[in-house]
This record gives structure tokens, sequence and C-alpha cells, in this order.
């Protein structure tokens, strides 16, 4: 049976007695959510469109076949691949390597995927000590559309999710009993993210202020632990940007960022203070800032734009860039928010069309329908989790706060949610047992009233 205890000060008033779990209970939670998580990713993934996306499938099968056929980590233009880190390319290799083809890749990943919602269930059930978020959280995570799309595409984001989750459990397991091995387990989980999507880079650094901030233990215990995440977090990529210096004189974890910066962040800028369509806009800007930069390559390196490896084209691309952006503060803060609400409200609405068989506008308008709800459970479910329990409000904060803040730009889409979607699900889940609580008081002061009127 679960145990019940005193709720913590604070908590809410309607949750004056928390559930402790036993471990059958969680199993059973996890078993319950991911079962039926399994079964929506199965159905989705025979009306979802797949299973290759056409601007960054091919980036990852690339290298993933150069490691088979060549044993080194090239692009499709047989230079060295910077473009990607290597930690997804290597998960299909394993793959082929067993002659197993794309189609295996997208069963794994929607079952991790299923069973990723069984672990968020789990996970906010004893954190939060109720099985309302339990239930919720699981829930969410498990019918995500987002989730569901990418996990039926030959992308990284399932795997990095595994990880960042990882990472994020672990963080707080170590904050909470300060014990080294789970700092550890954090930073390599961080490390592990970063080799699979290189957003999750300073990670470590996020969950080192965690730590030093929400400890119970002592101040030298704190920043010792803090040490480890942060330093593991970091020195597990030497290898591969010493790799990267080395094969093309460039001290970079991947080129993305730099190519990034002027295909869509500084492109983003100079469309924000246009009229029109934003995108539109922006793949005009982009085209004509790619035929500067192509003439500064050129300049610079002696030879066509086209025949340059990414690593030398993202220095130039990134300088170029970031030097626009500074001269247009305001415009960067402009396509920074609508990033942000593309990644929080924006939910894939090309595949929703394909699915349903509906206009892009009316999908547009079902996802916008579909996630601002989850987002103001959210909002509400803060103030319910920091009453709960304020160590996991505080780490979710931190967690969410960071993806936020460093995927915002014009190529924010849906699928930067998703490493941060089981977060967003537990601070949505405090939300659904707020509502709940509140409703059952109100319907206790109803029956209350009849009574006493009954009485009279």
């Amino acid at each position: 049976m679960a145990q019940h205890v005193s709720a913590a000060p604070g908590a809410d008033p309607d949750v004056n007695r928390v559930d402790l779990p036993t471990t059958v209970e969680l199993l059973r939670i996890a078993a319950a959510v991911s079962a039926l998580s399994a079964v929506i990713h199965l159905a989705s993934s025979a009306i979802l469109p797949g299973f290759i996306h056409p601007n960054d499938s091919f980036s990852y099968l690339v290298p993933a076949e150069s490691l088979l056929r060549t044993h080194s980590f090239l692009d499709q233009s047989g230079h060295p691949m910077t473009f990607r880190t290597p930690g997804y390319p290597l998960f299909l290799a394993v793959f082929f390597a067993l002659g197993l083809k794309v189609p295996a890749v997208i069963y794994v990943q929607h079952l991790v995927a299923a069973l990723l919602a069984g672990a968020a269930a789990m996970a906010s059930r004893v954190a939060l000590r109720s099985r309302v978020p339990g239930w919720t959280a699981g829930l969410l995570v498990g019918t995500d559309i987002a989730t569901l799309q990418f996990a039926n595409l030959v992308m990284s984001e399932i795997l990095a999710t595994v990880a960042v989750t990882a990472a994020v459990v672990f963080a707080y397991i170590a904050a909470s009993n300060g014990k080294r091995r789970f700092a550890v387990l954090a930073g390599v989980m961080c490390a592990a993210g970063t080799l699979i999507r290189p957003v999750g880079i300073f990670l470590g650094v996020a969950l080192g202020v965690f730590i030093v901030f929400r400890s119970r233990t002592t101040a030298t215990r704190r920043l010792g632990t803090a040490g480890v995440i942060v330093g593991l977090s970091l020195a597990l990529l030497a290898p591969w940007v010493i790799r990267n210096y080395l094969e093309t004189g460039h001290s970079i974890l991947s080129s993305v960022a730099g190519i990034n910066m002027l295909e869509y962040r500084a492109a983003g800028v100079l469309a924000a203070a246009d009229s029109g369509d934003f995108e539109a806009n922006r793949v005009r800007h982009r085209d004509a800032l790619l035929r500067q930069a192509c003439a500064e390559v050129e300049r610079s390196l002696g030879r066509p734009c086209e025949q340059t490896s990414y690593a030398d084209r993202a220095a130039v691309y990134s300088r170029m860039g970031t030097e626009l952006i500074l001269d247009h503060p305001a415009g960067y803060a402009k396509s920074a928010a609508r990033g942000v609400a593309m990644m929080l409200f924006g939910d894939s609405a090309s595949s929703v069309a394909s699915a349903a068989h509906i206009s892009q506008r009316n999908a547009k308008l079902i996802c916008v329908a579909l996630m601002l709800p989850i987002f103001v459970l959210a909002v509400i479910g803060s103030v319910w989790v920091l009453r709960q329990n304020a160590d996991v409000a505080y780490l979710l904060f931190i967690v969410i706060s960071y993806f936020v803040v460093v995927s915002a730009g014009p190529e924010a889409d849906s699928r930067f949610r998703i490493p941060f979607m089981p977060c967003y699900a537990v601070l949505a889940s405090g939300g659904v047992a707020y509502a709940l609580s509140w409703w059952r008081r109100g319907t206790k002061v109803v029956a209350t009233d009849r009574a006493q009127k009954r009485g009279s």
C-alpha cells in the first residue's frame, strides 16, 4: 500500500496527505503509460509522413554510411564531417552494421519515445508525490504531436531527449543526496546529449547552477558536485573538438551553429523588419547573405564556395552573422520571440495537414488549440509544483529556460521543444492537479451549502 505523510509547508491545501508510491505502483504506472504510448506511436507511424526529413535526414545518413564504408566520418563531398556531431550517426551505423534498414530505426525510436513517456510518469509521481501529475505528465509526453512526428523520422531528437532527461534526473538525485556517482552520471549524460544534438553544450553548466543553489549538502560538497557535472559535460567533448581541429583547423564542436548564425538568425533579423510573410522574407535575405558570404569565402580561401568544407564556411558565416545581429538587436529580439512562439505553440502543422487531409491554415489552428492549453497549464502548474517540491520546480525552470533561450531563433519549430518536453509536461501536469484541487474545493463548498440549507 502507498504510504501517506504530511505535505510540505505551503503545499496545496487539498494535498495534506502526500502519497509516497510503492515500487509496484511505480512499475504499474510506467508500464501502463508506456503501453498506451506505444499504441499511439505505432498508430501515428501509419499515418504520419516519414521516414526521411527532406532537409536534415541525409546529413545523418551520409556520415553513418561513411563510418561503415570507410571507417571515417565524412560528409557528402568527402570532407571531414563537422556539420553533425557523431552521436546520432553512430546510432544509425549500429543498425546498418546489423543489416537493418531505416524502418527498424524508426520503430525503435517510437518504442524509446513510449518508454520515455513511462519514465516521465514515474519520475513525476515520485518527485511530486501525487498520482495525478504522474499519469498526466506521462500521457502528455506520450501524445505530444511533435514527438510522434519526429520519432517517425531519421532525426536525432528522440535519442537526445533520452540523454537530457537522464541528465536531469541524475542531477536531481545528486542534489538530494550529494553522492558523486550521480553527478558523474549527470555529466556523462550531458556530454552524450551534446554529441547527439549540440544545443545541449551548456546544459551541464545549467545543472551545476541548480546544484550550487538548491543542493541540501554542505557548501563544499555542493561546489564539488557541480564541478563534477560541469567538468565532465565539457571535458568529454574535448576529443571531438580536437578531432575537428586536426581535420579542419577549426576548434569547433559543430559547424551547424555557424551556418545557422547566417542562414537563419542573421537573415531572420533582416526579415523581422519587413512586412509580409516572415519565412518568405527570411529566405530572400538568406539567399542574398549567402551570395555575400560565398564571395568572402572565395576571396579569402581562393577556391569556389561549394568546394570548401562546412567548417571553413561556418567560420565566415558565423562572423558575418554575429556582426549583423549585433547591429540589429531589436530585430533579433523580435525574431527570437517568434522562435519561442513556434517552439511552444507550433506543432508540426504540415504533418497534421497531411495526416488529416486538411489545409495548412486549419492545421495551424488545430495545433495552437492543442498547445495553448498545455502552456496555460504549465504556467499554473509552476505555482503548484513550487509549493509541492521547490527543488523540482527550480530544476524544471532552469532546464526549460536553458533550452528555450538557446534555441530561440528563426530556425526554431516544434521539434526544438522535444528535448525538454518531459520537463514541460511535469509543469503542465501540476496545472491539471491544481485545477482538480480547485474543482474539488468548489464541489465541497457547494455540498456543504446544500447540507446547511437542508439542515435549516
